[in-house]
C-alpha cells in the first residue's frame, strides 16, 4: 500500500488538503497520512541525519506532499534538501534548490556537502513550550548547547 505523507501547517483542518483528499481516497490503495509541522524533529551531523514526523522514520517508499511552504519556509526548504539527499520522493522539487534560509537551511547544505559542523537538533517550539523534548537526549549527553534558529523564544 502506497503512503502519501502530507505536511500541514494546522492539522485536521477542514479545507486542508489532506482531509479534504482523504474522504476521495479512502477505497483506494493509497494511504494519505496528515502531519503538522510542529511534530517534525531533526537531527544532523556531519555523518549522520534523521528525519521523523511524530516521532517515526519516513518509509523509503512514501511520497511526501509539503503544503504551506510559505508560511513554515525555512522548515519546508530544510525537509526538502534532506528528502533529496535521501533520494526520497516528495512534492515541489523547487523548494529543495533554495540558497537563502537561517540556520537549518544552512546546516542542510553543510551536510549535502560534507562540510564538518557540530552536530544540531530541532524540534518545534510548540514541542517545547509542551514539555516534550523528544529525542534530544538520544542524540546528546549533558552538556549540551541549546539555541532557539530564529532567536525568538517564548516558554
Amino acid at each position: 500500500m502506497k503512503k502519501v505523507i502530507i505536511l500541514v501547517s494546522v492539522k485536521d483542518d477542514p479545507n486542508s488538503i489532506g482531509v479534504h483528499q482523504n474522504k476521495y481516497l479512502k477505497d483506494t490503495e493509497l494511504v494519505i497520512d496528515q502531519h503538522d509541522y510542529d511534530n517534525v524533529e531533526i537531527f544532523l551531523s556531519s555523518n549522520e541525519m534523521s528525519l521523523t514526523i511524530d516521532t517515526e522514520t519516513i518509509p523509503s517508499d512514501s511520497y511526501v506532499y509539503l503544503t504551506g511552504c510559505g508560511k513554515n519556509r525555512e522548515l519546508s526548504s530544510t525537509i526538502a534538501i534532506l528528502l533529496k539527499q535521501q533520494k526520497q520522493n516528495f512534492s515541489d522539487l523547487a523548494i529543495a534548490d533554495v540558497w537563502f534560509g537561517g540556520k537549518l537551511v544552512q546546516l542542510s547544505r553543510l551536510k549535502e556537502n560534507n562540510i564538518l559542523f557540530p552536530k544540531t537538533y530541532f524540534i518545534s517550539t510548540k514541542q517545547l513550550k509542551a514539555g516534550n523534548l523528544g529525542n534530544v537526549l538520544k542524540y546528546f549527553k549533558f552538556p549540551f548547547v541549546f539555541k532557539e534558529t530564529n532567536a525568538v523564544i517564548i516558554i
